[in-house]
């Protein structure tokens, strides 16, 4: 039973390379004609029977369709686009949909002015934080309420000190991007929330989650890399559990390792400064990701970027003991606009 290109004048190509991705990883390599693009769209053919043996396909019927509704090389189109050009016949699948979540944002408050009220040991943990994301703080609280960490940071100026309780006339102020709470009056606590909101300024109001329009998580920093981990209000010592046992499987330099991989991101900007190559450097960018390991951007160095850079052009992208070793990556019959490739 063999399965034909059922519509190879209008598939787009990323169909043909996942055809030709399938033979390759299926161990035959049959019926498909070199030449351009347009000459394998119109001349690739699978033994389906085979491929279903080597790769727990599903059966396809001749006429090239389909028998499940889920694509059988593990392909996900996501859009409709991608569906109506595909040969076999793929139906995309839709991700379910699990509600009661918080929308994880990466929120920049860079010379943003921010306003805490509280001076306690809570305040100081939302004060680092603000000024680690280089926001401006203004901090309310009576001077007996604060913590040795809080007035470190008044002493050396890093932010902004009001000794007094809070004055609903402090939200008159336009800048205000965001206002915490760190106070152990609830009633006091609701009335800058309701504040807040009429201003429709963004709040959070610590240890109330009904009050909040955000949430603070548990936070992994190594350099440039941040990771959150949040249960939503629900367990916040338990999210510094998991953090630690994420931060745990993670090499030790790995904030190195994507400061690497932002300068090697700069300078293949260098290299390919266009605007119209900007695909086919997201593209090469993403095979590298793909193809080395944590371990391997850690060890990366300068001169291995500059070796890295020069199979730019070519698509290569070879290991990084390829790289270091001289060798060259293995050539490629197709050259894989969306990713697929058959080495030979």
């Amino acid at each position: 039973m063999r399965l034909q290109h059922a519509s190879a004048s209008k598939a787009p190509d990323r169909w043909t390379g996942l055809a030709v991705y399938g033979m390759q990883a299926a161990g035959r390599w049959q019926g498909c004609v070199a030449g351009d693009r347009r000459r394998l769209r119109q001349a690739c053919l699978i033994d389906a029977a085979t491929a279903a043996t080597k790769m727990s396909l599903t059966a396809f019927s001749s006429s090239g369709t389909s028998m499940s509704s889920k694509c059988p090389l593990g392909f996900k189109a996501d859009r409709k686009s991608d569906v109506e050009g595909c040969p076999l016949g793929f139906e995309p699948e839709i991700p379910e949909v699990q509600g009661g979540g918080s929308l994880i944002l990466a929120w920049q408050v860079k010379g943003r002015k921010v306003l805490v009220v509280g001076g306690g040991e809570v305040a100081a943990g939302r004060i680092l934080n603000l000024l680690n994301a280089d926001a401006k703080v203004t901090v309310i609280s009576p001077r007996e309420g604060l913590n040795r960490e809080v007035e470190y940071r008044i002493e050396h100026n890093q932010v902004e000190y009001f000794d007094r309780v809070f004055e609903p006339s402090d939200l008159d102020d336009p800048a205000i991007t965001m206002v915490l709470t760190a106070v152990d009056d609830p009633a006091a606590s609701s009335q800058i929330y309701q504040l807040c909101h009429e201003k429709h300024i963004p709040a959070n109001i610590a240890d109330v989650p009904p009050e909040c329009d955000f949430y603070f998580g548990s936070v992994h920093r190594d350099g440039p890399l941040q990771i959150m981990v949040s249960t939503n209000g629900k367990g916040p010592r338990l999210a510094a559990m998991v953090r630690k046992r994420i931060a745990e499987q993670l090499p030790d330099n790995v904030g190195d390792a994507i400061k690497k991989v932002g300068q090697l991101r700069m300078r293949l900007r260098k290299v390919a400064p266009d605007i119209e190559q900007g695909p086919k450097r997201m593209l090469w960018m993403s095979r590298v990701c793909e193809a080395w390991t944590l371990e391997d951007f850690c060890a990366m160095d300068e001169a291995d970027m500059d070796s890295l850079l020069d199979f730019y052009d070519s698509g290569g992208v070879p290991s990084l003991g390829q790289l270091q070793q001289g060798d060259e990556p293995h050539t490629t019959a197709f050259d894989g606009s969306f990713g697929f490739h058959c080495g030979i």
